[in-house]
């Protein structure tokens, strides 16, 4: 039994493989580091597919510091703090602390930019 599982995976792993280095060809890519966030797409619905760049833009180095945060980051970036980690519920759907939490991320964000 083990001999065999042991040939299935080989055999799926080379055929992936085989698959994968077809795909790059047929994309016009030469090799692993010509890959990009836009040549990997996700299906977020039945009907929409968004690249990885499109999910997850670049960002372009010292953007941060620059002040010049791409618009998908902004809101993470405005509510981001030293404090604590995780998801800061901001919004109508939260019922705690809402106005607060959004006048100490404004303040926040007046203060890094």
């Amino acid at each position: 039994m083990v001999e065999d599982k042991r040939e299935r995976v080989a055999n799926y792993h080379k055929n992936t493989v085989k698959t994968f280095v077809e795909l790059m060809g047929a994309a016009g890519l030469k090799g692993m580091q010509d890959i990009t966030r836009s040549h990997v797409y996700r299906r977020v619905s039945l009907t929409a597919m968004y690249t990885f760049e499109e999910i997850f833009p670049s960002v372009r180095p010292g953007s941060f510091i620059s002040g010049t945060i791409p618009e998908k980051y902004k809101a993470d970036y405005t509510y981001a703090s030293e404090e604590r980690w995780g998801i800061h519920t901001v919004g109508s759907w939260s019922d705690d602390n809402t106005k607060e939490k959004v006048e100490v991320a404004q303040t926040a964000s007046d203060n890094t930019i």
